[in-house]
């Protein structure tokens, strides 16, 4: 029988309230700003640094909520929107932990709008020196259209710690 705190649990052993109260996300930081809005362009923004000494979690979660656009209209263009995550430990630099991208594309004659409300959210294991000496995200917004419009609105991006 595993006691209260431990993991994993196993059939039959009992799951105290403590433990589920703690799968409940903190936000650690909540950005609703305009730095990362654009149209056709790359825009990036750092979050604040995160330094709080031996963070228990294990795990930060990101998300992004944002309105995106990718307009190519009847020609025959591209456009497309990339998100990119990165993590750095205090005093460290950055690396990716998350890179994907939206767009739409066409064929002459062909009306292909994508738009689209988003969310984006991604979950990390924090290292033992991030959760030492604390870490800072920075988000960019790479958009880019052939004839077309690639647009990113930022709505808010929050980070929660996990337990």
């Amino acid at each position: 029988m595993a006691a209260e705190g431990t993991f994993p649990k196993t059939d039959g052993d009992i799951l105290y309230a403590s433990e589920v109260n703690s799968f409940n996300g903190r936000v650690l930081t909540l950005y609703t700003g305009s730095d990362l809005d654009g149209t056709n362009t790359t825009e990036s923004y750092e979050l604040p640094e995160m330094t709080f000494g031996n963070v228990e979690a294990d795990y930060i979660k990101v998300n992004i909520n944002a309105h995106m656009v990718c307009s190519i209209g009847l020609e025959n263009y591209n456009a497309s929107i990339q998100t990119e995550i990165e993590i750095q430990e205090i005093g460290g630099s950055y690396s990716t932990i998350y890179d994907e991208t939206f767009g739409a594309s066409g064929s002459p004659n062909t009306d292909r709008d994508q738009n689209s409300l988003s969310t984006i959210s991604m979950i990390k294991a924090l290292t033992a020196g991030e959760k030492t000496n604390g870490f800072q995200l920075k988000v960019t917004i790479t958009r880019t259209a052939s004839g077309g419009n690639a647009v990113f609105t930022n709505k808010q991006i929050w980070v929660e710690q996990l337990n």
